[in-house]
Protein backbone atom coordinates (compact mmCIF):
# COMPACT_ATOMS: atom_id res chain seq x y z
CA UNK A 1 0.00 0.00 0.00
CA UNK A 2 1.40 3.37 -1.26
CA UNK A 3 2.13 5.70 1.85
CA UNK A 4 0.56 8.97 1.78
CA UNK A 5 1.97 12.43 3.28
CA UNK A 6 -0.16 12.35 6.31
CA UNK A 7 0.61 8.25 6.66
CA UNK A 8 4.45 9.25 7.11
CA UNK A 9 3.70 11.78 9.41
CA UNK A 10 1.86 9.47 11.65
CA UNK A 11 4.68 6.73 11.11
CA UNK A 12 7.19 9.01 12.23
CA UNK A 13 5.45 9.80 15.44
CA UNK A 14 4.34 7.10 16.49
CA UNK A 15 6.98 4.24 16.68
CA UNK A 16 6.83 1.00 15.47
CA UNK A 17 6.85 -2.24 17.86
CA UNK A 18 7.76 -4.77 15.10
CA UNK A 19 5.03 -7.17 15.45
CA UNK A 20 3.06 -5.52 12.91
CA UNK A 21 1.00 -5.01 16.07
CA UNK A 22 -0.27 -0.79 17.61
CA UNK A 23 1.86 -0.47 20.91
CA UNK A 24 0.11 -0.96 23.92
CA UNK A 25 -0.06 1.85 26.39
CA UNK A 26 -1.84 0.15 29.13
CA UNK A 27 -5.72 0.73 28.07
CA UNK A 28 -8.22 -1.13 25.89
CA UNK A 29 -9.15 0.34 22.83
CA UNK A 30 -12.38 2.26 21.71
CA UNK A 31 -13.54 -0.78 19.92
CA UNK A 32 -13.90 -2.99 22.48
CA UNK A 33 -14.82 -0.75 25.08
CA UNK A 34 -18.75 -1.17 24.86
CA UNK A 35 -18.97 2.48 26.16
CA UNK A 36 -18.23 3.45 22.51
CA UNK A 37 -19.93 2.96 19.45
CA UNK A 38 -18.44 3.13 15.91
CA UNK A 39 -20.98 5.73 14.00
CA UNK A 40 -20.03 7.04 10.15
CA UNK A 41 -20.29 11.10 9.40
CA UNK A 42 -19.73 13.17 6.15
CA UNK A 43 -16.91 16.01 7.12
CA UNK A 44 -15.62 18.07 4.24
CA UNK A 45 -12.63 16.70 3.10
CA UNK A 46 -10.25 19.33 3.89
CA UNK A 47 -11.39 19.83 7.30
CA UNK A 48 -10.53 16.27 8.17
CA UNK A 49 -7.37 16.42 6.79
CA UNK A 50 -6.72 19.82 8.92
CA UNK A 51 -8.10 17.98 11.46
CA UNK A 52 -5.74 15.07 11.68
CA UNK A 53 -3.05 17.18 10.80
CA UNK A 54 -3.53 19.50 13.72
CA UNK A 55 -3.50 16.25 15.89
CA UNK A 56 -0.42 14.80 15.13
CA UNK A 57 1.98 14.41 18.21
CA UNK A 58 -1.23 14.96 20.68
CA UNK A 59 -2.69 11.99 22.53
CA UNK A 60 -5.60 12.58 21.05
CA UNK A 61 -7.31 11.42 17.83
CA UNK A 62 -9.99 12.31 15.78
CA UNK A 63 -12.76 10.08 17.67
CA UNK A 64 -11.40 11.98 20.63
CA UNK A 65 -12.16 15.85 18.79
CA UNK A 66 -15.45 13.99 17.84
CA UNK A 67 -16.82 12.74 21.27
CA UNK A 68 -15.61 15.70 23.33
CA UNK A 69 -17.63 18.36 20.93
CA UNK A 70 -20.67 16.48 21.22
CA UNK A 71 -20.33 16.20 24.94
CA UNK A 72 -19.84 19.82 25.29
CA UNK A 73 -22.68 20.52 22.70
CA UNK A 74 -24.95 18.21 25.23
CA UNK A 75 -23.98 20.03 28.32
CA UNK A 76 -25.21 23.65 26.73
CA UNK A 77 -28.65 22.19 26.21
CA UNK A 78 -29.10 22.52 22.55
Amino acid sequence: MKKTGLMNALAAVKPATGSGEAPTVGRRGKKSDPRFTQISVLVEKDAYFEVKRRLIGRDMDASDLVNSLLLEWLKKGR
